[in-house]
C-alpha cells in the first residue's frame, strides 16, 4: 500500500508541475534546476557531503542527509551542482526498491502513462535496459531509463537501477526508482566530458 500511495502522491504532485514551458519551472520536493543549494543547505553541510569523483570537476554530486531534507515524496535525492557557484543543476528523488526490479519497472511505467500527456513539450526517448557501465565496469548493474527531452532546455528521466551486490556493499547504493530533472549544460557534461 505503501508504493501505491507513494506512487499517486507522485503522479499528482508531479503533474501539476509539468504543465511548465522549462525544465527550470519544474520541481522536486521544492528544489529547482538553477537554484543555490546555499539557499537550503549550510555551506558546511554541502561541502560536507558532496563528491568530486568525475574526471571533470565542473560538477559535484550533493549526497545531503535525508534528515535535513524533511523528505515528502521520496525516499532519498542528490544533487549535481556547479563547482563554482553551487547552482544546481540536476536534482534526482529516489523511491528504494532493493531486490524488486520488476515492481519498480511497473510502478516507473504507471508514473510515465499518467504524465506522458502533460509532458507533451517533451520528446520521449525510451533508452531500454542496458549495463550501467559509468558505476560498475562488470556489468552486472542496469539501468531501465526513459527520457523527456526539451530541446535545449534540458530533460526529465524516469529510472529503475538495479546494482550488482558488489556495488550495494561497496558504495552503499540501493535499487531504485529514480525521477530527475537535468539542465542542458548537465547534459552536454556528462556526455562529453564527466568520464
Amino acid at each position: 500500500m505503501k508504493i501505491f500511495l507513494t506512487i499517486l502522491i507522485l503522479i499528482f504532485n508531479f503533474e501539476t508541475l509539468v504543465k511548465a514551458n522549462d525544465i527550470r519551472e519544474l520541481e522536486i520536493e521544492g528544489f529547482s534546476i538553477g537554484d543555490s543549494l546555499l539557499e537550503y543547505f549550510s555551506l558546511d553541510e554541502i561541502k560536507s557531503n558532496s563528491i568530486a569523483d568525475y574526471k571533470s570537476k565542473k560538477f559535484v554530486r550533493f549526497l545531503p542527509y535525508n534528515e535535513s531534507l524533511n523528505l515528502k515524496q521520496y525516499e532519498a535525492m542528490n544533487f549535481h551542482y556547479k563547482s563554482t557557484n553551487y547552482e544546481i543543476s540536476e536534482i534526482s528523488g529516489a523511491i528504494l526498491y532493493d531486490n524488486n526490479l520488476d515492481t519498480c519497472l511497473v510502478e516507473m511505467k504507471q508514473i510515465i502513462d499518467e504524465l506522458e500527456e502533460s509532458l507533451s513539450g517533451f520528446k520521449k526517448i525510451d533508452q531500454g535496459t542496458r549495463p550501467f557501465s559509468e558505476a560498475d565496469a562488470s556489468g552486472e548493474s542496469t539501468v531501465s531509463r526513459i527520457k523527456f527531452e526539451a530541446k535545449d532546455k534540458g530533460a526529465i528521466y524516469f529510472a529503475c537501477y538495479r546494482f550488482s551486490e558488489k556495488i550495494k556493499e561497496e558504495l552503499n547504493w540501493t535499487d531504485s526508482l529514480r525521477i530527475s530533472l537535468t539542465s542542458k549544460e548537465f547534459i552536454t557534461w556528462l556526455d562529453n566530458e564527466a568520464y
